[in-house]
């Protein structure tokens, strides 16, 4: 039987990694169904095609997750008119806060999540779900579970190894004062860990982090750069500890059990290690006390904290399951 399409709408293609686990998590929990990415090409236009032939080629529309919604730039991507010809479902998207509101782009954004085709909404944390309700009015309801790569079959890592390691992820940033980090690792050899450079990207976004990361110029260090989103995975698991500038290098190494320390504390960073029960963590790269953060004996995140992310994951996707198969059988 020939299976159903869904056409995906959201950040993929340009190599961020976290977008791309999203990608994985839905093929693993819609495997009955034949996915496809909506867009052509990741950058604007987007699509080489006309859009509304693209979406006569699919049977609904999955929009996610990530931070998607975001109340201060329009991306012709995410909220297009034309996905509104077929029934439509949003999974774990998020609202960043930290530019502001642009009322031209809300209002565009509320009469996209008031359409009748909207058939269901989730969100990554209750801080979204208060927005979107406050500010879009949305027509179905809005349900909340943790960041979608909770719900990430995670590849097994052998930690027989005797060496410790600290993972540095950095990113591209207008400019990074690495004394700071510096400092973190100066500590972590004294103590004997080794220090590993991860490059938390690949095609567009990789090659960008990787120039940004050649500034650093701590020498002792390993490096790791791939064009392969299960090596970077394996990467973060071998880690004791991990300092991150990017979210779901924090996300994968806290699923993994890995105390991992925020370099870029956004809103998504403090609502997740919320949940994780770990404010400690989360600090700054300009952070002067960034160093005292780290120490010999820090301890993992609880294995009962992990099995509840993932469960509560895994039970909104089957609520989404649901949700496609009452809409297209």
């Amino acid at each position: 039987m020939t299976k159903k399409r869904i056409g995906l709408v959201g950040y993929y293609g340009f190599g961020n990694y976290g977008d791309e686990l999203f990608r994985i998590v839905f093929e693993e929990a819609l495997s009955s169904y034949e996915l496809v990415v909506l867009h052509d090409v990741p950058k604007r236009p987007y699509f080489l095609e006309d859009k509304a032939k693209k979406v006569d080629a699919v049977d609904a529309i999955l929009i996610g997750g990530g931070d998607l919604v975001i109340p201060f730039y329009w991306t012709d991507l995410y909220w297009e008119r034309e996905y509104l010809a077929r029934p439509v479902f949003i999974c774990g998207v998020g609202v960043p806060t930290w530019g502001g509101i642009v009322e031209s782009v809300v209002g565009r954004m509320r009469e996209f999540f008031q359409h009748k085709n909207i058939k269901f909404i989730s969100v990554r944390d209750i801080e979204s779900k208060q927005w979107i309700e406050q500010n879009l009015s949305p027509h179905v309801p809005v349900y909340v579970a943790p960041d979608l790569a909770c719900g990430l079959t995670l590849p097994s890592i052998d930690k027989t190894q005797d060496q410790k390691i600290l993972g540095i992820v950095t990113r591209k940033q207008a400019f990074i004062d690495w004394s700071h980090i510096n400092r973190l690792c100066d500590k972590a050899l004294k103590l004997k860990f080794k220090i590993r450079h991860i490059i938390l990207g690949t095609g567009l976004v990789g090659k960008e982090d990787h120039e940004a990361g050649l500034d650093w110029g701590f020498s002792e260090k390993e490096y790791i750069y791939s064009e392969n989103h299960w090596d970077l995975t394996r990467a973060i698991g071998e880690c004791t500890v991990l300092a991150s500038m990017k979210f779901h290098g924090c996300l994968v190494a806290s699923m993994y059990g890995i105390p991992s320390i925020v370099l870029i504390p956004t809103d998504k960073f403090k609502n997740f290690y919320k949940l994780l029960e770990r404010p400690e963590l989360v600090s700054h790269y300009n952070d002067p006390g960034l160093a005292e953060r780290f120490n010999y004996h820090m301890a993992s995140v609880h294995t009962l904290i992990r099995q509840q992310l993932r469960t509560k994951v895994a039970d909104l996707l089957g609520a989404l399951r649901t949700a496609l198969q009452s809409e297209l059988g």
